[in-house]
């Protein structure tokens, strides 16, 4: 999925209808694709704090100012659940579900890590939360 992420990004279905395009990987089924995003997400803090440290040690990142933007993720669907809610679209998408999420990167334009909310929350409720986890994850 990283792999086909970073040379042409696709949906989980879309990534499971190519994977024979690369050479010498088992052939997986659909549902080892979202199972694993299960897995992911469940170590969303520890695999994004370890990236971060390596990224920071790497490319001696000074944190001396954070950036943050808002967008929204729309899905093609009216069911909603914990996360997914009718919200403001950024993408005129007001017939469906979506989830609104922050990002936080530096100065260089690093990401530092990014949070989901609910598709019903207003981008100026985000920002304290954001900046809060943030601080939580770095003491």
């Amino acid at each position: 999925m990283a792999l086909q992420h970073l040379l042409e990004p696709m949906s989980k279905l879309g990534t499971f209808n190519h994977q024979d395009r690369y050479a010498k990987l088992p052939k997986l089924k659909l549902q080892h694709l979202y199972r694993s995003l299960d897995i992911l997400s469940q170590s969303k803090e520890k695999i994004e704090n370890h990236i971060f440290a390596l990224n920071y040690n790497l490319f001696n990142m000074k944190i001396d100012v954070v950036f943050y933007d808002v967008t929204t993720f729309a899905f093609e669907s009216v069911n909603q659940d914990e996360l997914r809610n009718f919200g403001y679209s950024k993408d005129n998408k007001y017939n469906e579900v979506q989830v609104v999420m922050g990002l936080l990167i530096d100065s260089d334009g690093f990401p530092i890590g990014y949070e989901l909310f609910n598709g019903s929350t207003f981008d100026g409720k985000t920002m304290t939360q954001a900046l809060n986890n943030l601080k939580k994850d770095s003491v």
